[in-house]
């Protein structure tokens, strides 16, 4: 199955961001429901269990915390932008601790290291061929709030024609060690 890890965001988040991204020209925004902190895609994998019970651990020792969403920005940082984001402010340091977490437990299940330093954000959309604008997009001033970091959850990920369906295999609570 296709997954990845990922700190959910309430459904009123979800919203306001899914608002701000179907308000910019050209871009293929995320179906509100499918809005999240990404914190590491996996990919396809074969054992969902063998995953879960390595990051449990990880979880279960990072406690709780609150997330900042704010500015918006995009990937690539310099050229065309295909991807636009919303970043993280105030903790940035605690979900990229978990990421660091998660990264070291993924290896051990032979899973190679990412490449590019983590970098939290919630993807908000991609441009679709020649429908990207200048980088007038980007917003550094821009809020949308604070929400709870108190779960990691692993995500199954199918993507049918009219967008990505995300469903919940295994939640995991941060602090419960």
């Amino acid at each position: 199955m296709r997954a990845f890890l990922a700190i959910p965001l309430p459904r009123a988040t979800q919203a306001r961001l899914a608002e701000a991204g179907a308000g910019i020209p050209g871009l293929r925004a995320q179906k509100p429901e499918t809005l999240h902190l990404t914190v590491r895609f996996l990919g396809d994998i074969a054992d969902a269990e063998a995953v879960a019970g390595a990051v449990a651990p990880v979880a279960a020792k990072h406690r709780p915390f609150d997330m900042e969403l704010q500015r918006i920005g995009v990937f690539p940082p310099r050229g065309a932008p295909r991807v636009v984001w919303v970043g993280l402010g105030a903790g940035e340091m605690q979900a990229g601790a978990l990421a660091a977490g998660v990264e070291d437990a993924l290896a051990a299940l032979g899973f190679p290291r990412e490449r590019r330093p983590w970098h939290g954000h919630v993807t908000l959309g991609r441009f679709r061929e020649g429908g990207r604008p200048a980088r007038d997009v980007v917003d550094p001033a821009r809020a949308f709030g604070t929400v709870r970091a108190a779960t990691l959850v692993l995500y199954e990920s199918t993507l049918p024609p009219d967008g990505a369906v995300h469903r919940a295999v295994k939640e995991m609570p941060l602090g419960s060690a």
